[in-house]
């Protein structure tokens, strides 16, 4: 391998690894709390053998707490692409460049060189 073929391999590495790391990183979390409140009176009346009459309101709380959480990940905007392509009959290697922006949605569009001097234009979906 030629010391090209081994930087491309390289930067291909690394911009997986940061594209990779930046798209398992949540953009927003957001947490939930809801905490329900049941209370019950309960009265009790109790008569004494003399005749009086004792009443006890007895308060009964249950307290119940929900909580939620909702993870949004972070959808990317552009995408860059390298592209190593080889002619078999002839064993050149050409290397190119692919960016691409998010132009509605799931729908990108792009522009494309490569070492041979051609150009181009992309649009592709992201699914």
């Amino acid at each position: 391998m030629n010391l090209l073929t081994k930087c491309v391999i390289v930067l291909v590495l690394l911009a997986g690894a940061f594209g990779a790391g930046r798209y398992l990183t949540p953009a927003k979390i957001e947490t939930k709390e809801v905490v329900k409140t049941n209370t019950e009176y309960i009265t009790r009346e109790t008569t004494q053998k003399d005749g009086t009459v004792i009443k006890e309101t007895i308060k009964k709380d249950q307290v119940s707490i929900d909580k939620s959480n909702k993870i949004e990940n972070a959808k990317p905007n552009y995408k860059a692409t390298l592209i190593a392509k080889a002619d078999l009959s002839s064993g050149q290697l050409t290397y190119g460049a692919l960016v691409e922006k998010r132009i509605l949605l799931n729908i990108f569009a792009g522009v494309y060189a490569d070492s041979n001097k051609n150009v181009g234009i992309s649009i592709g979906m992201e699914f």
